[in-house]
Order: structure tokens, then C-alpha cells, then sequence
């Protein structure tokens, strides 16, 4: 069977959090279960998979972002495909699609974050013609 792009489903839960353990994402099934239901929900998401012989082979999620300061953006959070499937198209369909998906919500910038440590990445961004906007600190808070 040909490979394709499709909407998430929660069933495909182990299979994302599976790759993403490949970038360090070390999250409980259980957990990724739960962001994902609440996530599917929430029209302000897309969330897409990968399928190649009925295997998912990378996923992407897609954001709208609303802010005072800049204009209106869908922001790709995460982006991962298996390790044994990269560099032949499947990122470049998966984010393809998600521009797509920003369009229908008239959205005309897609951003995409990513870390700093992950150089792999960069030239792949730049390839797809996204230009660096910036670089900067994340700062998170945690209480109980």
C-alpha cells in the first residue's frame, strides 16, 4: 500500500509516543492517550500521521496562534518521523499538509520551532523555504 497522510485517531496513541521516544520524549503511553483525546477535541489543532504499510512512520502537530503582538500564525509543535524513514519526503508531506490546514483557517504564516541542539533539523526548515525568525530561552514554572 501507498503511503499517506491522514488525521490522527486516539488508537494511534503507542505509535506516536513511540517516535517520540527516537527524539528523547520519554512520556508514558497512558499520558500521550490522554493529551492526545484532549487535543483531537480542540479545532484549534491538527494533528496528522504518517502511514506507510499500514505502520505510521511520523506525525506532526499543527497549532493556531493567536497574539496581540504579531500576527496570527499556526505554529508546528512537534514534527517526527522514524528514523528508518528520514530523508525521503515524508517530514516535507507531513508539513505540506499542515499548511494546508492552515490555509483553511486563513492563516497565511506556519511557524516551526526547534531546539537549538537539534542541527538536523535546521537545514530541513530552510529547505521547505521557512527563514530563522529568532532565536530564544524557554523558561517554564511548575508548582503543585
Amino acid at each position: 500500500m501507498k503511503s499517506y497522510i491522514r488525521n490522527a485517531e486516539q488508537k494511534d496513541y503507542v505509535a506516536i509516543s513511540a517516535l517520540s521516544e527516537q527524539l528523547g520524549y520519554k512520556t508514558p503511553h497512558v499520558a500521550v492517550l490522554k493529551r492526545l483525546k484532549e487535543i483531537l477535541k480542540n479545532p484549534e489543532h491538527c494533528v496528522l500521521v504518517a502511514v506507510d504499510h499500514d505502520q505510521i512512520i511520523g506525525w506532526v502537530h499543527g497549532v493556531y496562534s493567536l497574539r496581540i503582538e504579531s500576527e496570527i500564525f499556526v505554529e508546528i509543535t512537534a514534527l517526527i518521523v522514524d528514523q528508518e524513514h528520514r530523508n525521503k519526503g515524508t517530514g516535507k508531506k507531513l508539513v505540506e499538509h499542515v499548511q494546508n490546514w492552515a490555509k483553511l483557517q486563513n492563516c497565511k504564516l506556519l511557524r516551526a520551532r526547534t531546539n537549538t541542539l537539534r542541527a538536523e533539523s535546521h537545514p530541513f526548515y530552510e529547505k521547505l523555504n521557512f527563514t530563522l525568525n529568532k532565536e530564544q530561552k524557554v523558561y517554564d514554572k511548575i508548582w503543585h
